[in-house]
């Protein structure tokens, strides 16, 4: 596994798309969780990402800031979901 070192900067990755572009940092190596802000479509922006970059989407419809906290029913199931399948592959 890699470490991650605090205050090391990790390079801004880009994927264009119409009407703009989603930036993206990669700190390590392994599964890439990304987490997309409720701005425009953000099932559209989770889908494009996702699709690009070989990963599957989980919304969390009414989630403020806090999803973990607020949706503990939707999210840890997710989230164990993930760590369990990323077991297998370590």
């Amino acid at each position: 596994m890699t470490e991650i070192t605090p205050g090391v900067q990790h390079p801004t990755r880009f994927l264009d798309r119409p009407g703009g572009r989603i930036a993206y940092d990669v700190a390590g190596e392994g599964p890439l969780v990304v987490c997309v802000p409720g701005m425009g479509d953000p099932a559209a922006e989770a889908a494009f990402v996702a699709d690009r970059l070989g990963g599957r989407v989980v919304m969390v419809p009414g989630a403020g800031h806090y999803p973990h906290a607020e949706y503990p029913e939707i999210v840890n199931p997710a989230i164990l979901d993930f760590l369990r399948g990323e077991a297998g592959h370590a």
